[in-house]
């Protein structure tokens, strides 16, 4: 149970919870004309759509290998799949079930810490404001509908529902396999008895019986392509190397959060110590990313969404410990944080002033200009091919045959080991290419790029060199593409 309210505390009413949930509504709103759409989330509409039509859930439909599961999140696919065809466009859904799980999570956070106002309100007020945490929210992927249902497990397994909670915990699995750690966690924490566990395993039992007999009658596995794909490329098994990168970036991607660390180490002991109503869903966030290290997964910035609402909630409840212990001047600084204005004005500043500062600049210099493209070469009317290893937006917005280097949802592609090994033996009409140092080298080096010709180049950073100089590229990823066409075919520009 969560421990008793100070004496001089006032509990947080559903007034001040709504509040709070509008702060989180109204940044996230400010946050989605800064931060793009993930490439990856495109990947994810793209089975949306074939399934709004009837395909199911494929991404090349047709194609002799499908069907193929290269989304990890078949529940999120499915319900876009659904708005879609109620006439619902796949973007204006994703953004509009993302804003309504945050909304969701600022709730149940805001509620989960009633008793201690202070805690309440900060955690709101970071979650609400953290860049990190719009960028992956307004991002167009599944991160804010995974956590919404493991935070909602955690909190009905804490009230002692323990049936919703399983309910809840099945379908965070289905929204991402990183689920099972939620429903580790809520059984770690509140299962104590056969009868509990019944409640609890029940349905995640039977959600998770019925979705793997239908994933496996589909698709031959429960397991998606993409995950087989990730290990084959990148392998599994620890990686040192990447420990404190993925660390800083889970917890404590800003120089603030990491000069305040031991504030939210200190709110994830208390936590503990105090059984509080999110306690199974902090350890499960602070751990997900202990799981990445330990399996050696390649990750991503939206991976994180977990571990960085559960730093919100930890620096929530490490701040309130001090202001606690600060008497009178502790007393005032409840009182200014827990007015209306003293919440909203910082947030929404802070994703005002992100939203100045970095504009986006990929919306308008790659996926616009991409989807002219495209819609000039019409891959689908011509029964052509491109050959890419990043297949997001090039797939979606082109609805021609994909064929993707990394394996993701082409088969195939373990056959060849990069992508001009790839083009070599597919000889796709047109081949696209993440711009940096590894990739163009390998290209460059094999004689199959002399058989095609550079015609577009789709960079946030503004480049417009088609046969930039090697010395100058970064040895990262960068959303930065050029498009080549095989030389045999009628040239085919940009302009």
């Amino acid at each position: 149970m969560q421990a008793a309210a100070p004496s001089n505390a006032r509990q947080l009413g559903a007034p001040a919870i709504a509040w709070l949930t509008l702060v989180v509504i109204a940044c996230r709103v400010v946050q989605a004309r800064s931060f793009p759409l993930y490439d990856d989330a495109f990947i994810t509409y793209r089975y949306a759509e074939n399934f709004a039509a009837g395909a199911g859930l494929v991404y090349n439909v047709g194609a002799p290998w499908e069907p193929v599961l290269g989304t990890t999140t078949p529940l999120y696919a499915v319900l876009l799949g659904l708005a879609v065809k109620v006439g619902v466009a796949v973007e204006s859904a994703s953004l509009a079930f993302n804003l309504a799980c945050d909304a969701v999570i600022a709730a149940l956070i805001a509620r989960s810490l009633a008793l201690r106002p202070f805690a309440a309100a900060l955690a709101v007020l970071a979650f609400a404001a953290l860049p990190n945490c719009g960028r992956i929210s307004t991002g167009g992927m599944e991160p804010p509908m995974f956590v919404a249902f493991a935070l909602s497990a955690a909190y009905a397994a804490a009230r002692g529902r323990l049936a919703l909670a399983g309910w809840m915990a099945a379908l965070a699995c289905l929204t991402r396999p990183e689920g099972v750690l939620i429903v580790a966690a809520v059984c770690a924490f509140h299962v104590r008895s056969r009868r509990d566990a019944l409640q609890f395993f029940v349905p995640v039992a039977l959600v998770g019986a019925v979705s793997v007999a239908w994933l496996t009658a589909i698709y031959g596995s429960p397991i998606a392509q993409s995950v087989r794909a990730k290990a084959g490329r990148h392998g599994l098994g620890p990686d040192s190397g990447r420990s404190w990168a993925t660390l800083v970036q889970a917890f404590a991607p800003y120089i603030l959060l990491q000069v305040l660390a031991p504030l939210t180490l200190l709110g994830f002991l208390r936590a503990w110590r105090e059984r509080s109503l999110l306690l199974s869903f902090v350890v499960f966030g602070a751990f997900l990313p202990l799981t990445y290290l330990a399996a050696g997964a390649k990750t991503w910035g939206w991976y994180y969404y977990a571990p960085l609402t559960a730093t919100c909630v930890g620096l929530g409840l490490g701040l309130d410990f001090v202001r606690a212990r600060m008497g009178r001047i502790g007393e005032q600084a409840a009182r200014v944080a827990l007015s209306p204005l003293s919440v909203a004005v910082p947030a929404f500043a802070c994703a005002v002033a992100v939203t100045y500062l970095a504009p986006d600049r990929v919306t308008p210099r790659v996926y616009e200009p991409l989807a002219a493209l495209l819609d000039k070469l019409a891959l689908e009317r011509n029964q052509q091919r491109l050959l890419a290893s990043d297949i997001g937006a090039v797939g979606y917005f082109s609805r021609g045959c994909i064929l993707d280097s990394e394996g993701l949802v082409w088969p195939p592609a373990r056959a060849y080991e990069d992508q001009a090994q790839a083009a070599a033996g597919e000889r796709p009409e047109f081949v696209m290419l993440v711009v940096n140092q590894p990739r163009m080298s390998a290209w460059l080096a094999h004689p199959v790029s002399a058989d095609y010709a550079p015609i577009a180049r789709f960079s946030a950073a503004g480049a417009t060199e088609l046969n930039p100089r090697l010395q100058g590229l970064p040895s990262s990823w960068a959303q930065d593409y050029i498009v080549y066409q095989r030389r045999d075919l009628p040239r085919v520009s940009d302009d």
